[in-house]
């Protein structure tokens, strides 16, 4: 779902793997950092969309 989710921001399956694979990495080392449970799933979405946005900004200042 999460590697789906960058996908869609990004367009590159290859991108979005390793995107998502970092975000869990850093997801794992942050998970003291969520107190509700129920909310992991909005979290690591949240966390996927800036992670996309973050790549689409940086990729962006590249092509310049």
């Amino acid at each position: 779902m999460i590697a789906g989710l960058i996908y869609a921001y990004c367009g590159d399956l290859h991108c979005s793997e390793d995107l998502a694979q970092e975000l869990f990495i850093s997801a794992w080392k942050n998970l003291c950092g969520l107190r509700e449970r129920e909310k992991l799933v909005p979290w690591l979405c949240q966390m996927a969309r800036r992670r996309a946005v973050d790549y689409l900004r940086s990729a962006a200042r590249e092509k310049k």
